[in-house]
């Protein structure tokens, strides 16, 4: 069943960015928006761990109001603890300012070696299915000289791939979990600084490389 369309929320302080530094944190949370409203003892199951592990990330996250405890009562009359993330969450950029772009960047390593981690446990026979419309394992680079059309069709196809994964809650009886990450960026030169552009490769041109090395190297 698709969701409800929810509210975003941009998570805009340090203290709240930083917190998703964890990988651990990035995975309850992420994992919770996916199966949708579950038990502490639920969630500890998805992500293999023991529950106790997982109370004092729950109770951080809960104080940075990312994720939400609802307590009810089961059909026995106990009181239960759900878990629950009720707004797509979405991190705020600012490169202008220091301790936001170094919180940012660590919350994007932990997402990079989780990545790695997923895929290294994957990769092996009876898990990974490579080929054909039912592939689940993936991974791959790729670089273009992209015009700003490019980029707003760029954008609007990644907005596309997130929004699967929005429409995408249910049962894990339903499905299998699986995990998506990506990093667009622009490539920078590491002498100048500046984003590689054709006008770079014209300047390094005129320091004495021949016309036609330049030209191949545009047509990569």
């Amino acid at each position: 069943m698709a969701r409800r369309r929810r509210d975003v929320a941009r998570i805009r302080t340090v203290r709240r960015i930083a917190l998703l530094a964890s990988a651990i944190r990035q995975d309850i949370l992420d994992s919770v928006d996916a199966i949708g409203p579950c038990s502490v003892a639920e969630l500890a199951q998805v992500l293999g761990r023991s529950p106790h592990g997982l109370y004092h990330h729950i109770k951080r996250l809960e104080r940075a109001r990312l994720v939400k405890l609802r307590r009810t009562r089961g059909a026995d009359g106990r009181p239960r603890v759900q878990l629950e993330v009720d707004r797509i969450q979405r991190l705020h950029y600012r490169p202008g300012d220091r301790e936001s772009r170094a919180a940012v960047l660590r919350v994007v390593r932990a997402m990079v070696r989780s990545a790695y981690r997923n895929f290294s446990r994957a990769f092996h026979p009876g898990l990974a299915r490579v080929s054909g419309p039912g592939r689940n394992l993936w991974a791959g680079r790729a670089r273009g000289v992209f015009s700003a059309k490019d980029r707003i069709r760029i954008h609007r196809l990644l907005q596309a791939l997130l929004a699967v994964c929005e429409d995408s809650r249910r049962s894990l009886k339903e499905g299998e979990m699986h995990e998506i990450t990506f990093v667009l960026s622009p490539v920078v030169n590491t002498t100048t600084g500046a984003p590689s552009a054709r006008s770079g490769l014209r300047k390094n041109a005129t320091r004495g490389r021949p016309a036609r090395a330049s030209a191949r190297a545009r047509g990569r």
